[in-house]
């Protein structure tokens, strides 16, 4: 069920022709969500997201990634986070328990 986030990069085709004309701040490239059942009643989650930065209201909307759950009911951890700039150079920032930093975001930028 994990998909590698740069061949998910690569066969990127870009965002709808339109995008541009409606100001859409981000192209979500990736959006994955398995949930795992177990025999006591509990549930686990795994999402994997690839976003690329459109615009400068994308850098903004994406500068700090939280991991959606319900404070004092649920735990939740990031795995791994990386940035790969429009030059493709490969930017790992600092991880926190359930959020992340993402600094220096600019269009053309992908958020993995």
């Amino acid at each position: 069920y994990r998909l590698d986030g740069a061949a998910v990069i690569t066969a990127d085709a870009g965002p709808p022709a339109d995008a541009a004309a409606k100001n859409d701040p981000l192209h979500y490239l990736l959006d994955q969500t398995m949930v795992r059942a177990y025999r006591n009643g509990t549930t686990s989650e795994y999402r994997h997201i690839v976003v690329r930065i459109l615009n400068e209201e994308g850098a903004k909307q994406m500068a700090r990634h939280f991991v959606r759950h319900y404070f004092g009911e649920q735990r939740a951890r990031l795995l791994q986070a990386r940035i790969v700039k429009k030059d493709a150079t490969v930017v790992r920032p600092k991880l926190n328990e359930y959020y992340v930093d993402l600094p220096s975001l600019a269009a053309g930028d992908v958020v993995d």
